[in-house]
């Protein structure tokens, strides 16, 4: 019981630290992105990475994340003032349904985590080819995913985008009509940015240990320490004999390198 208790306490506490993390620096992008690289679309770049880690490490209870990290992409996009329509792209009173299409395009993870469930998370992550092919049609999915419902929300139909136009004044005091339907669409299309850092982020984080199953972790670890409270029991060796004897054994080497030395400064006084 007290297991079950400390685990769900570290789901917790682990996903709200994933999505504090998340959401500071999607904000962040969101905001920054034009000055970085020079265009700013609608897209999640460091949410698809964050909510697979989640999800991978938690199942479905990673999902919990989603909302939040999208609402850090929508925040940090209204605030961006670099380009006017971009900001009205995000906003929730002109464009509500943006936000709720990618909550509904992370649906794809649902995959993830019943392929993890299946197969086991530890034999599927282990193998590169496996989660580049996973990577690829987890965004996909979610961009296919996000594009129906965003054309659903707005338009009512598949095969034909609403259409909402925003004015604006440019630098030069002309008067720019921008369909921000239109334009977020484009987002779902070229939302390449992400699919990079969701590569990038797998390789560095896995050769890290960061995305597993800790479930399955900790399991392993407990059995472990099992295996090795039965070696001990069985040999009739006690920890303290086992610590004595590493430290034994560092003393001895250090006493056969000293011995060299010693060996090596006779040698030499014999030849002078």
């Amino acid at each position: 019981m007290n297991h079950g208790k400390s685990l769900a306490s570290y789901c917790v506490k682990d996903l709200i630290l994933l999505t504090i993390l998340g959401v500071a620096i999607e904000f962040a992008l969101s905001k920054f992105c034009y000055l970085v690289i020079g265009v700013i679309t609608p897209a999640s770049y460091i949410t698809l990475l964050v909510a697979f880690i989640a999800v991978t490490r938690w199942g479905l209870y990673g999902l919990i994340t989603v909302p939040f990290l999208v609402l850090g992409t929508v925040l940090g996009g209204m605030t961006v003032s670099e380009v006017p329509f971009v900001s009205e792209v995000y906003k929730f009173s002109s464009n509500w349904q943006y936000y709720i299409s990618i909550v509904f395009g992370f649906s794809a993870f649902v995959v993830n985590a019943l392929l993890y469930k299946i197969k086991g998370t530890g034999k599927i992550i282990a193998n590169t080819l496996i989660m580049i092919l996973i990577l690829i049609i987890d965004y996909a999915l979610f961009n296919i995913v996000q594009f129906i419902s965003y054309r659903l929300l707005t338009s009512h139909n598949l095969f034909e985008g609403a259409s909402t136009i925003y004015q604006y004044t440019n630098g030069n005091g002309e008067t720019v009509n921008v369909d921000i339907n239109s334009y977020a669409e484009k987002g779902f299309v070229y939302n390449l940015v992400s699919l990079a850092i969701l590569f990038i982020g797998f390789l560095i984080f896995r050769s890290q240990g960061v995305i597993c199953n800790v479930k399955e972790r900790l399991i392993y670890e407990e059995k472990n320490r099992e295996l090795d409270k039965i070696d001990r029991e069985t040999f009739g060796i006690p920890e303290e004999d086992i610590s004595n004897g590493e430290k034994n054994e560092d003393e001895a080497i250090e006493g056969d390198s000293n011995g060299e030395s010693v060996e090596v400064e006779s040698e030499k006084k014999r030849d002078e």
